[in-house]
């Protein structure tokens, strides 16, 4: 038996050989030998071989078989000669010796080649998904399966073994060239026969082959890759798929031993999702009435079976009237981050997570609400235009080229304004003259829980006050206007007075020409508005008043009374000058007003109004034994009182005199005198109580002017019914 050239020698069967083995390349010759042929029998011997991957164009292969049966030992017996391509001037592509197909077809078989050699590769050219390279649940893959043939002949038909991707479905398989194949639309993982039984041209020629598969709408977790495996031919089907056709997904690793133009391996994408939502209701802050907290929950899920790798960035998309002024996050159990900026901040950057596995994000925010603002915007609306109204907050994660969004939103709360504003109002002083400057103080304070936005403070004035112009200065709160400057009605708009907090304004007033005609009492008091755009307002405090008693100064009206009480030993009403004063004595005014003389014995008193007064000596004060005489008409009759008439800014002198100037008044007098200046007033023993009867001790008719040292007796007065132990009631 010759083997033909350009092949090798794959199987022996039949007969046995002792010259030639399977692995042997020809053209060689073999010497078969048949253990039996029965007599009128037949006897078969099979010889499989392989051609080469490389075939020489437009040949044939040549096998020839001898009928000569050689004996061992039998020298003369002639088999075909071998032939090496290697060394052959034909490259064994002739007939060998003694074989003519034509004539003798039953011992020299020709065989044309078919020198087409088809070569099969695979790639993922399509996906429905919006992760490139990502196997998605629910998404559609699409693999081109390309047969090229590089040989020089025509490639008839070709086939070649198919595995479906584990959790997938069939699509379709279709080609430009006619297909077959055991798989149809529907059919899951499993093994597919393709048949190509259109021409492939040589040189190169190729025919595309589409498979469309759609991912499973759920992927387990731990599924990494979904694997597509294509062989060149039917000879062998791929590794880990049976020839029934179940198919068991290939093991973890199995596409690292394969070439990649066979194995596709398309790594399964993570399907991630985020949700964001509002934690209860926006608490407010302790102490404040228009800062609150809102609390958002944001939950980032990788419900796929790759690891994702996200960004996730949040932004504040909130109403005109909410300002964020501090903001902080937590993830899971990790510390809490600050962060900076008021509308947008960044949460993760390249953060893994793996399969099944979930972020939780705890987004809190201080918001500070305007006061009396606008609320027409204040509730969150759905859709388009949603931004700018309520609290809305939106959560943007980026994973590759996939973008998620999550929108959360909460109404915007309303601060406080129930203000409870306490107004306190002091001066600088409480007397002043005309001309002079008064500096007023205010003090507010909100003991409210809400915020008192644009109180307005009311100042009234008395009338000849007025306000010095830029004399206006407010702590605690900006001033938002000023109104009705100098005065009598000042008007003073602030912007906000927090819960607890206190504001000061303080000004100067003049007191100018008609302030003695007022009361003297500046009132102030607070309003309050229930919106900043408010232009009404009610009256949210008490009222505090500060009054100033104004003097005229050199302008005044009212008088004054000085003068002196002194011992006139010569008689003449004047006090001489070795006339001494008598200190301590007290002197009053008919509404109860005292004045006490002083170590010379004399009195001063001023502020008295423009009209008749009476002054008396308190007789109980006076030396032991002293007696008063007259002065003047003014006297009445009684020389311890005087009548004063007093005029307008008069300086009006009221004496007293002491006419007995006996030794015993003397010495009481220089006694008093030498004690210093007077502290108290001083009496003596024995003195008759104070009286303010209008008529003189009795002495007679006509009266008398007597002293204790004329030794002169008193006239007593008449006995009356009802009086005990002769006394009597000399006012009666």
């Amino acid at each position: 038996e010759s083997i033909p050239a350009y092949t090798t020698l794959a199987a022996l069967s039949g007969a046995s050989s002792s010259d030639c083995a399977v692995g042997d390349a020809g053209r060689k010759t073999c010497t078969l030998t048949v253990a039996t042929v029965p007599a009128n029998g037949t006897a078969t011997v099979s010889l499989t071989v392989t051609a080469d991957a490389a075939l020489p164009s437009g040949i044939s292969l040549y096998n020839l078989v001898t009928d000569e049966v050689c004996q061992p030992g039998d020298t003369s017996c002639t088999p075909p000669p071998p032939c090496d391509p290697a060394t052959d001037a034909n490259q064994c592509t002739t007939p060998p010796e003694g074989c003519d197909p034509a004539t003798d077809p039953d011992h020299c078989v020709s065989t044309e080649t078919d020198s087409s050699q088809v070569t099969v590769a695979k790639r993922l050219t399509g996906e429905s998904g919006t992760r490139e390279g990502k196997a998605e649940a629910g998404e559609t893959l699409t693999y081109t399966i390309t047969l090229t043939n590089v040989g020089d002949g025509e490639a008839e038909q070709h086939s070649f073994y198919e595995l479906l991707p584990q959790y997938s479905t069939l699509l379709s398989i279709e080609s430009a060239n006619p297909v077959v194949s055991s798989c149809q639309p529907g059919d899951g993982n499993r093994l597919c026969r393709i048949d190509v039984t259109g021409p492939i041209a040589g040189n190169g020629g190729t025919v595309d082959v589409i498979v469309a598969v759609r991912v499973d709408d759920s992927l387990p977790t731990g599924v990494s890759h979904l694997v597509n495996i294509v062989t060149d031919d039917v000879n062998q089907p791929p590794t880990g798929c049976d020839e029934a056709g179940v198919c068991t997904p290939p093991p973890p690793g199995i596409c690292d031993d394969l070439d990649p133009a066979h194995c596709v391996p398309t790594p399964v994408g993570p399907v991630l999702t985020i949700t964001k939502e509002v934690k209860g209701e926006p608490v407010l802050v302790a102490g404040s009435a228009d800062t609150f907290l809102v609390t958002y929950e944001l939950t980032v899920v990788n419900e796929g079976g790759g690891e994702g790798i996200y960004d996730l960035t949040d932004q504040a998309r909130f109403d005109g009237d909410a300002n964020v002024i501090a903001a902080s996050y937590q993830r899971g159990e990790e510390s809490a981050v600050n962060l900076t900026g008021s509308s947008e901040w960044v949460l993760a950057t390249d953060r893994n997570l793996a399969a099944g596995e979930q972020d939780v994000y705890v987004l809190n925010l201080q918001v500070q609400i305007a006061v009396g603002s606008d609320t027409s915007n204040d509730t969150c609306k759905v859709g388009e235009g949603a931004a700018g109204n309520g609290l809305l907050n939106n959560a943007l994660l980026q994973e590759g080229e996939t973008e998620l969004r999550d929108d959360a939103c909460v109404d915007t709360p309303k601060p406080g304004v129930s203000s409870q504003l306490a107004v306190e109002k002091t001066g600088s002083t409480r007397d002043a003259e005309i001309g002079d400057l008064v500096n007023y103080s205010i003090r507010v304070r909100n003991n409210g829980d809400g915020v008192a936005i644009r109180p307005l403070l009311v100042d009234r004035l008395p009338a000849g006050f007025s306000v010095l112009q830029d004399s206006l200065r407010v702590t605690g709160a900006n001033v938002e206007s000023v109104e009705g400057v100098p005065g009598p009605r000042i008007e003073v708009t602030l912007d906000r007075i927090d819960p607890g907090a206190e504001v000061l304004l303080t000004y100067s007033v003049r007191l100018g020409v008609g302030s003695l005609e007022g009361d003297g009492i500046n009132r102030v008091h607070a309003e309050c508005r229930e919106q900043a755009s408010d232009t009404s307002t009610r009256t949210c405090s008490n009222e505090s008043r500060w009054k100033v008693d104004v003097d005229a100064g050199v302008f005044t009206e009212e008088g004054c009374v000085v003068g002196q009480i002194f011992v006139d030993c010569s008689a003449n009403s004047i006090k001489d000058e070795e006339e001494l004063g008598i200190p301590g004595v007290r002197l009053y005014f008919e509404d109860g007003t005292f004045l006490i003389s002083d170590s010379e014995g004399k009195y001063s008193y001023c502020g008295l109004r423009a009209t008749t007064h009476v002054l008396k000596v308190d007789k109980i004060t006076l030396p032991t034994r002293s007696r008063l005489v007259t002065s003047s008409s003014r006297n009445v009759g009684d020389a311890g009182s005087l009548i004063i008439d007093l005029k307008k800014g008069e300086l009006h002198r009221a004496d007293f005199i002491e006419g007995s100037c006996n030794s015993d008044v003397i010495e009481q007098v220089k006694a008093r005198k030498a004690q210093g200046e007077v502290s108290s007033v001083q009496t003596e023993a024995n003195q008759p109580a104070l009286k303010f009867g209008s008529k003189p001790a009795p002495q007679g008719n006509p009266l008398r002017q007597g002293t204790d040292s004329a030794d002169q007796p008193i006239e007593q007065p008449r006995r009356q019914d009802g009086d005990e132990d002769g006394e009597s009631n000399p006012g009666s």
